[in-house]
């Protein structure tokens, strides 16, 4: 009987060697081929895998080193792969050290990536993602790899995917987490830029809307404050400029 590792034909007067990339258990006529995936080396009584994170797809290989590394980006979950694409990693994942890494929070991968990509200024992004977010209008990123937006203070607004917030003008004013200034109404205004509210105009004074100061009433107008105009004195009264009181003509 042929043992292990060989064969024999009829009429054979000895036995024969299995050559690489096939196997016998003995007692065989012919010599089994290795699926793809393993290999065996002359007078093999069973095939070997080829390695986790490698691959081989073709037959009558003898050595280990016959088996060819995954592509970059890719691994494999089993040892036997004949697959030469193996499996890419997914996206929000990345391979090393023969496993798939979850990219952290800031940055991002698409499938079959070799390490992650930090998100840009003005984006974001939770663990294990394959995009990074924009910021949403009130909120901003100032540096790259950011995990949250941060909200705008008083005074300041941005729009979406900001990576500043920008100064509120003369004229306006914004609460925090603002996506846009809100311009002091009428009788109002706020001299300086980055305002978090707006001022009142006093007696004697008045303001349209947007405005950086109060204006005087004209002679012979006058206002009580928070005004958008102002009032002209009725007959027999008068009012120097930029009064609040209406003074009674005397007549001797």
């Amino acid at each position: 009987m042929c043992g292990p590792g060989a064969y024999s034909g009829s009429g054979a007067t000895a036995c024969l060697t299995c050559p690489n990339g096939t196997y016998s258990l003995g007692n065989q006529s012919a010599c089994t081929a290795c699926a793809l995936g393993y290999y065996a080396p002359v007078n093999a009584s069973a095939c070997l895998a080829c390695p986790l994170n490698t691959y081989l797809n073709v037959g009558g290989k003898g050595s280990v080193s016959d088996c060819k590394a995954c592509p970059a980006g890719t691994i494999t979950q089993s040892v036997g792969n004949s697959d030469p694409s193996c499996s890419a990693c997914l996206a929000g994942t990345y391979a090393n050290n023969q496993t798939c890494v979850v990219c952290v929070a800031g940055t991002y991968s698409l499938k079959g990536q070799v390490n992650c990509t930090s998100c840009a200024p003005g984006l974001y992004s939770n663990a294990s993602a394959s995009a990074c977010l924009a910021c949403v209008a009130g909120l901003y990123a100032s540096s790259v790899q950011a995990s949250a937006c941060v909200g705008c203070d008083v005074g300041v607004y941005s729009l979406a995917s900001a990576s500043v917030c920008t100064a509120c003008q003369p004229g306006s004013y914004a609460l925090g987490n603002a996506s846009a200034c809100t311009f002091c109404p009428s009788g109002s205004y706020s001299s300086a830029a980055q305002a978090s509210a707006c001022s009142t105009c006093g007696a004697g004074t008045y303001s349209w809307t947007n405005a950086s100061q109060c204006l005087q009433c004209a002679i012979g107008t006058n206002s009580s404050g928070n005004a958008s105009n102002c009032s002209a004195c009725p007959f027999g009264t008068y009012a120097s400029a930029g009064s609040f009181q209406v003074l009674m003509i005397e007549y001797s």
